[in-house]
């Protein structure tokens, strides 16, 4: 019998290890930075443009802490939330608090979602009401625009893509004569929806937007400086792009899951207008211990109208649409005063005021068992608050540092509110793209507070 034999393959010889390149990192993308001013993040020119951040939405993904809860309505509903505070839709508190060039932005909803033109971007977490006019119970995100510089400066862009994606724009700044000089910046961006609604047969979620800024400054002389400015945009979107997450079937009434989100039965064409418009001046003076500012502001903001189908979807009863129309009228004064000095202490501190009006009116219509029913909700709320702020550091060594911060706060707030609620047998649709239109109703229900 033959015994088979084996043969052990010789092991082969161990590879020499390669050694790779090294890497050598010279500095982070989002510099930290613990200072006088306190703690924030600085997301620099470079990093801007390394990170796309185009919109405040964009902010989200750049700075860790900071969440956008994004309704895809410009900023309109949505909720900024840093180190867990933030507000609540449409009509709350601004946690975190915006400001441009020292100038405060407005509230969650009327805020410019537009980050055109971004020298830098600095995010202050925690409360920060004795460093800012404003108060804010969450952090502040400070943006500074492009600036003039000693030559002519100018850019255009342009980008066309998929979906009909047109954006262009162009940007300029130059110095003047007898120390005067501006920027000017002007951007278009549209495109189609992604969106496909099945019963109107078109696309509604498309997006439409045109602004533009100017500011002109100038130098009186002996440390005085003046800077003007106003920032226009519009914005002519569809639909927000809400869809379904189940299907009813009109006719079995099966429930089933919908498996295309890019898709939407809805009877409503959706819309959302918001104009914008800001103005301010600003003007300081720089003496031997450091240098006062004054900002005046005033934010006209106005959302008209904004339509969305309540059911996202053709139902057995049509119909059912929301319709908000809202106005905001902001006037903000801000006097602060920074030391500048190489002492162990330095300090600073300022007034601020803020006089601001929200005018609005929703209705909401929707089918029930005695027929549709028609909420009508008119509401004022005004705010009028008187602020004072400040704040030190005494350095002891290198290495130990004294802080500390005070902030006083008056305010007065109102709301006026009067619902109004009509029932009536049936619904007419007059225009199946905007708006619903109720014939006489048996029912009428008023309350005001």
């Amino acid at each position: 019998m033959a015994t088979p034999v084996i043969h052990a393959q010789d092991a082969a010889a161990p590879a020499e290890p390669v050694e790779l390149p090294g890497t050598e990192i010279t500095g982070r993308v989002f510099e930290e930075n613990t200072a006088y001013a306190g703690t924030y993040s600085v997301i620099d020119f470079d990093a801007i443009e390394l990170s796309s951040i185009e919109d405040v939405e964009d902010l989200s993904g750049a700075v860790p802490g900071l969440h956008v809860t994004d309704t895809n309505g410009r900023s309109f509903g949505n909720v900024y939330t840093l180190r867990g505070i933030g507000n609540t839709p449409l009509f709350g508190t601004s946690g975190v608090v915006f400001y441009l060039d020292d100038v405060p932005q407005g509230d969650p909803s009327s805020i410019n979602s537009s980050l055109r033109d971004m020298e830098s971007i600095r995010v202050y977490r925690g409360p920060q009401g004795h460093l800012f006019g404003r108060n804010s119970s969450a952090g502040v995100i400070s943006m500074q625009s492009r600036q003039p510089g000693d030559a002519r400066d100018t850019e255009v862009d342009l980008t066309v893509g998929e979906y009909g994606t047109l954006e262009y724009g162009i940007f300029t700044s130059a110095p003047l004569k007898n120390g005067m000089s501006y920027t000017f910046s002007l951007d278009h961006a549209e495109r189609d929806g992604f969106i496909y609604n099945s019963t109107l047969g078109r696309r509604e979620d498309e997006r439409d937007h045109t602004g533009g800024r100017f500011t002109f400054n100038f130098e009186v002389g002996d440390g005085f400086d003046v800077s003007l400015g106003i920032a226009v945009d519009e914005y002519d979107d569809g639909a927000q792009g809400f869809v379904r997450i189940t299907d009813l079937d009109p006719v079995t009434f099966a429930v089933s899951r919908n498996g295309n989100y890019y898709t939407s039965t809805a009877d409503t064409q959706g819309i959302n207008t918001i104009d914008r418009n800001q103005q301010w001046i600003k003007v300081s003076k720089e003496f031997d211990w450091g240098k006062l500012y004054s900002i005046t502001s005033r934010l006209d903001w106005e959302v008209s109208p904004n339509v969305q189908d309540l059911d996202f979807g053709a139902t057995v009863l049509p119909g059912m649409v929301g319709t908000v129309m809202q106005s905001q009228d902001t006037w903000t004064q801000e006097i602060r005063f920074e030391q500048i000095t190489d002492n162990k202490l330095s300090f600073n501190g300022g007034l601020f005021y803020l006089n601001t009006e929200i005018d609005g009116d929703g209705e909401r219509l929707y089918p029930t068992a005695g027929g549709y029913v028609t909420d009508t909700t008119i509401h004022t709320a005004e705010e009028e608050n008187i602020a004072a702020f400040g704040s030190f550091q005494y350095d002891f060594s290198e290495k130990i540092e004294l802080f500390g911060g005070l902030r006083w706060d008056h305010t007065e707030q109102s709301l006026n509110r009067n619902k109004t609620t009509v029932i009536a047998p049936f619904a007419t649709i007059t225009d199946p793209t905007t708006y619903m239109s109720i014939p006489a109703a048996p029912i009428d229900v008023s309350t005001d507070f």
